[in-house]
């Protein structure tokens, strides 16, 4: 009954107590949320308290004066039990079979404007984000990488924004985590259920809904700075407006961080680094009638990097040699509507998005200006664009004992490099002229059944057919190519839950992604007899072979239940190195 109250209220809760087994009570009738989880605890000696604007604690109830002590406790240290929504089903996350983090920001030190996803992956074990610069990071999960380099290759991570899908092959667009409830990672192949790309897994950020029956607002402010270098602030702002009582409601968020410099310039800049960080989110939550939400959600972010972060290695700490500056921006805009409703014993997701991200890189190539033809100082300049367009309808049972998904998809990626060449004087050079556009269209399905007392089966399957179509004009030359796939990204689980406080699972899952398409050469010099050439025109493939987790608690004589898990997770993954071709010619 907690789990459908929490579907229906769009909560999570999590447990520092066990639950008693009693016959739960039927809640009738318009009432607030908190009054609703009250009315469903009462007489079970447990009590819940709201820690965040979505999210409760469900613990002993406080003892009456001169009772004695209690197993009650707020430590962040005891193990509790919260809904995850990160398998489009909502499932209790200590019964999912599957290595799943769900790490709370609520009091969190990777909460807030100046905390990004690189301060979450310090919270997150097996989350990796490269240090690529402001805006310019991609992210891998339990060492599922290829390259740190941002290129047009998919990303091995898919990147959400609620239900939203930001990221295809753009960089991570490090959305600072302001007023955000939780982050929810899955890790290993998730292609049953979120198609191409998701090789390494799924980084998921859940955002405060807007709360439709008070009128609420913060704003916090920081200010930092570094001995011998700048000085830097930040600031951020939240409002929720009430639209309509219980009806209708409006979330405004927006920050700005600046983060001081801490690089120099020896030809007398200082702190050349600095980073100014704006982002603005709007959230519109609409209840049409009882048991139906409509969301939309519109976000914009700005990095802007005034310089590059690296240093030379025959200077001085944090000083390198003078050189043209080399700023670096990201931008990112976001525009989704998720529309949720109960048919019946089932519910219905409707869910369309749109992401673009617009990034630009500066870099001092007049070390090779000679071999092309230009002068020093040079600039070479990138400027990149991505577009993701998603499209999603599903349906789910709202039953936990067999629960179940399955829907429909459309996926559109398109994806666009220009690079110039450019001296202090009007010459300029076509130096790359690049796009690819990646469309899938899927079916899909994922589900799980007992088999007998504490034995369950799971199955997911996802048929897809992928579209691949790269455009390029360099100075190898200039070549379009497309290329068709059809495919099936299954996924099998048998999992054993001797107790609430253990589980144990086998489980076997597959992603895919698209190869590029293009064949590049590379001729070192006119006078070497040797040319290189490679293709990528498979996919990529990843399969779990196994999976193991063990959640091993113990009970403290305060009461408290402490508990740790283990993994073991080994993965293969095939087709990961580029096709090869070295030919050689006689002088």
């Amino acid at each position: 009954m907690l789990a459908a109250l929490a579907t229906q209220t769009k909560t999570s809760f999590a447990l520092d107590a066990p639950l008693p087994q009693r016959r739960a009570i039927a809640l009738r009738g318009r009432m607030t949320i908190d009054a609703a989880y009250a009315r469903l605890l009462a007489g079970t000696g447990l009590s819940a308290h709201r820690v965040g604007p979505a999210t409760f604690r469900i613990s002993a109830a406080p003892a009456a004066p001169n009772a004695g002590p209690t197993a009650a406790s707020a430590d962040p240290t005891v193990s509790s039990d919260i809904i995850v929504t990160a398998r489009k089903m909502r499932e209790l996350l200590s019964q999912v079979p599957g290595p799943v983090t769900v790490h709370v920001l609520d009091g969190s030190a990777a909460a807030g404007s100046d905390a990004g996803t690189s301060a979450v992956a310090t919270q997150v074990q097996g989350l990796i984000a490269t240090n690529g610069g402001p805006g310019a990071s991609r992210l891998f999960l339990r060492g599922i990488a290829d390259s740190p380099f941002i290129g047009f290759g998919q990303s091995p991570v898919s990147v959400y924004l609620n239900e939203a899908r930001i990221t295809y092959d753009a960089p991570d667009p490090d959305f600072r985590m302001v007023d955000v409830d939780r982050v929810e990672v899955l890790k290993g192949p998730q292609g049953p259920l979120y198609g191409t790309g998701a090789l390494g897994g799924v980084y998921r950020v859940m955002t405060i809904a807007p709360d439709l029956g008070q009128f609420a607002g913060r704003s916090r402010q920081r200010l930092a700075g570094l001995p011998g270098h700048g000085v830097g602030a930040s600031v951020e702002g939240v409002v929720n407006l009430p639209v309509r009582q219980d009806q209708a409601a409006l979330r405004l968020v927006g920050y700005v961080d600046v983060a001081p410099g801490w690089i120099n310039n020896a030809g007398g800049r200082s702190d050349v680094n600095r980073t100014v960080v704006r982002g603005t989110r709007a959230s519109l939550r609409v209840v049409p009638s009882e048991g139906w939400t409509f969301d939309l959600i519109g976000a914009g972010q700005n990095i802007r990097a005034l310089d590059s972060q690296y240093v030379d290695r025959d200077k001085e700490e944090l000083t390198r040699a003078d050189r043209t500056p080399e700023p670096r921006s990201n931008n990112v805009w976001l525009t989704s509507g998720v529309l949720q409703g109960e048919l019946g014993p089932y519910a219905l997701t409707v869910s369309t998005s749109l992401a673009t991200q617009r990034t630009l890189k500066v870099d001092d190539a007049s070390s090779a200006a000679s071999s092309l033809g230009l002068t020093a100082p040079l600039r070479y300049a990138e400027t990149r664009t991505y577009q993701v367009f998603d499209q999603e309808i599903r349906l789910a049972n709202k039953s936990g004992r067999t629960p179940w998904a399955l829907g429909v998809s459309y996926l559109s990626s398109r994806s666009g490099a220009r690079g110039r060449a450019s001296e202090i004087s009007p010459m300029i050079a076509d130096l790359l002229d690049a796009s690819r556009s990646v469309t899938e269209t899927a079916m899909f399905a994922e589900g799980s059944r007992p088999l007998i007392d504490g034995l369950r089966l799971g199955l997911g399957i996802r048929v897809f057919r992928s579209t691949v179509k790269e455009d390029r004009d360099d100075d190898v030359g200039t070549e379009v190519r497309s290329k068709s796939l059809w495919g099936v990204s299954p996924s099998a689980t048998l999992s054993w839950l001797p107790s609430s406080a253990s589980l144990a699972y086998f489980r076997v899952a597959s992603a895919f992604r698209p190869g590029a398409l293009i064949r590049p050469t590379w001729k070192p010099a006119a006078t070497m007899p040797i040319s290189w050439s490679h293709s990528k025109l498979d996919f990529d493939a990843l399969r779990t072979a196994a999976g193991f987790r063990l959640k091993l608690a113990r009970s403290a004589p305060s009461g408290r239940t402490f508990s740790r898990t283990i993994f073991l997770i080994p993965a293969l993954w095939r087709r990961v190195t580029l096709a090869t071709r070295i030919s050689w010619a006689a002088n």
